[in-house]
């Protein structure tokens, strides 16, 4: 049995990781999320995506696109039809799928916010903690090459099982989408990751990565929409939102 003092140094040292831990979990979904919103909006003033896919948002709601509908009797009956998907529809403005923002919240904050807080602590640990040009040079591509790939595999699996998909779904959407997915992130995440080890300090790095993911989270909830409800997941369209292709 541990005597009193050493049960005191134990939770002086475990309680401040669980709270870095639990802080870093609820920034990542919450952010997370945020991007699933944004990516929604996006997809309703751009036409949505297609039955066919699967998709069953992208449709602005009758009270955002008042002067369109033939009457403002039928504007009515179909806001209070398609409002039902979400109690946050008539605030958003569209057609709000609550399940899907809930699928990233929770990816946000089992797998993104851990997964990350983890390894930019390793990344320190194996490459120092310089800001010169060559260790930010080092943890760049480290993290891409390595933790990108990696992240990028879990999150599509971790969707597929949040869905009620198979594992083998999971890994035929990464199958279709790594490369895009990959090339998407070269244009963006080096970047972004340059100028978050050379000018953020280790406190404030994962809130810098989730404030640059709320653009990728939308493009990357846009890359999950298109394959939802494709046939087993073999087949994803191939479009993408205007914010990816700035990246």
């Amino acid at each position: 049995m541990l005597n009193p003092d050493a049960t005191f140094a134990i939770r002086r040292r475990v309680k401040p990781r669980v709270v870095v831990m639990f802080r870093a979990a609820c920034t990542s979904a919450t952010v997370m999320a945020a991007g699933d919103v944004l990516c929604q909006a996006i997809q309703s003033r751009g036409g949505g995506t297609d039955d066919r896919d699967g998709g069953s948002t992208g449709r602005m709601i009758p009270s955002a696109r008042a002067g369109i509908s033939s009457s403002d009797n039928d504007a009515s009956s179909s806001s209070s039809s398609n409002t039902a998907s979400s109690p946050l529809s008539a605030i958003l403005g569209f057609d709000h799928d609550l399940a899907r923002t809930g699928r990233f919240f929770i990816v946000g904050a089992a797998w993104h916010g851990p997964f990350f807080h983890h390894a930019f602590r390793g990344i320190e640990r194996v490459v120092g903690s310089g800001t010169c040009a060559r260790v930010v040079g080092k943890k760049v591509a480290f993290g891409h090459t390595v933790l990108f790939p990696t992240y990028t595999a879990g999150f599509f699996f971790a969707m597929a099982g949040l869905e009620g998909e198979s594992m083998a779904v999971g890994y035929e959407r990464l199958k279709d989408k790594a490369v895009d997915t990959f090339v998407s992130g070269t244009m963006y995440w080096p970047l972004a990751n340059a100028f978050n080890f050379a000018y953020v300090p280790k406190s404030g790095r994962i809130l810098f990565l989730n404030a640059a993911g709320v653009a990728w989270n939308a493009y990357m909830s846009h890359v999950v929409s298109t394959c939802e409800g494709s046939e087993g997941g073999k087949k994803c369209d191939d479009l993408l939102i205007a914010s990816s292709a700035e990246k």
